[in-house]
């Protein structure tokens, strides 16, 4: 269980906090060839990654021992990934109630400048420079890029990406924050590790700037969902039950333009205040002509509706992971009983209306084709 002391404001201690240093040379564009089903060749990264959260585990430093979890295919031509998992309904952190997409970092209340050092497993240190953080070129990011134990996980190496963790940035994405969750990815060789965002009031649970990692070995329907384009190189989702939009990139394409691209979107959703969820993850191009390579880089980006006040931990809550198709379930009995059409019933309802979205399309065919 995590020791974090709710109203001591002290930052963890730098201290023997190990470094992860990498360079643009460490990310892996293309995958190596799996060794057999589920079978991958592990990156120094996932290497890594895995020692020091199992080790994290061993002594106890999480909410609840993960073991291997429940899981099933829903029957149904989405093919849904459901979890059981009872612990995380009643053993994680209560998350706070928010009422604005904008809702600044307030640090009377939790964040993650307030947990326990043991929560921490290394620090990610790209040795190139990132992109700025806001529209000013010339500011660095200057703090520390953590990697946190989630202590209440839902999946295998459940962590958080705390991009400049100092800087106490609200839980809104920035074009560096974004860059080093996408070079996160890259930085694996397996074939299963996923990155997601939930804004706030699109249930995210604390308002300080941070992304869920995880692995999971079954492939989600989002990685193969088809894509329209919009304009220049934003896409709608075609076959999400929730209407999107997706970005991709390929072995040789600009990883600076897919960055840029991807937050002038998050930016325009966020000055709309339109809450939203991201999705990192490889998977297939979105064009038929590009399906010869199943080694895209896919950033799935939802706008929804808002949702005001604290989560129910026990209620089936769609955020991100839902959104792409992987179901953490926390009750035994809907574990037994859901179904994909009730599934895809509940992640429509949290679309934005047609109206809205036909607007919303258009302001973004609009921003891309003035680029």
């Amino acid at each position: 269980m995590s020791n974090q002391r709710p109203d001591d404001d002290s930052q963890p201690s730098t201290s023997n906090i190990h470094k992860f240093h990498y360079s643009a040379n460490d990310l892996f564009h293309d995958l190596p060839v799996p060794l057999g089903d589920n079978q991958f060749q592990l990156s120094k990264f996932d290497i890594n990654l895995r020692q020091a959260w199992d080790q994290a585990m061993s002594q106890g430093y999480f909410r609840y021992t993960l073991g291997d979890l429940q899981t099933k295919i829903l029957p149904g031509p989405v093919g849904y990934v459901a979890q059981l998992n009872i612990k995380r309904a009643i053993q994680r952190r209560k998350p706070h109630s928010f009422s604005s997409v904008k809702q600044p970092f307030d640090n009377t209340r939790f964040n993650f400048n307030k947990i326990n050092s043991n929560e921490i497993l290394f620090e990610l240190c790209p040795q190139h420079t990132l992109v700025s953080q806001q529209e000013d070129d010339n500011k660095k990011v200057s703090s520390r890029n953590l990697i946190i134990i989630n202590v209440s996980p839902l999946e295998y190496c459940n962590v958080l990406l705390t991009p400049a963790v100092e800087e106490c940035l609200p839980q809104a994405v920035t074009a560096s924050a974004l860059q080093l969750a996408i070079e996160m990815l890259l930085l694996s060789s397996h074939r299963g590790f996923r990155l997601g965002f939930n804004s706030i009031c699109a249930f995210a649970s604390i308002n300080h700037l941070h992304f869920h990692a995880y692995y999971i070995n079954n492939r989600l329907p989002s990685e193969n969902w088809r894509g329209k384009p919009i304009a220049g190189p934003c896409m709608e989702l075609l076959d999400s039950p929730a209407k999107g939009f997706g970005f991709q990139y390929l072995n040789g394409d600009n990883l600076q333009c897919l960055i840029k691209n991807v937050h002038k979107l998050t930016s325009l959703l966020y000055e709309k205040e339109i809450a939203h969820n991201i999705f990192i993850t490889r998977g297939d191009p979105f064009l038929k002509d590009d399906r010869s390579c199943d080694n895209a880089v896919r950033v799935l980006v939802w706008p929804r509706s808002t949702s005001l006040g604290a989560k129910d931990d026990t209620a089936f809550n769609v955020a991100v992971c839902e959104l792409a198709g992987h179901l953490p379930i926390k009750l035994a009995d809907q574990f037994q009983t859901i179904t994909e059409d009730y599934t895809s019933s509940l992640i429509r309802d949290v679309t934005l209306p047609d109206s809205e979205f036909s607007e919303l399309r258009k302001d973004i065919a609009n921003l891309f084709s003035q680029s």
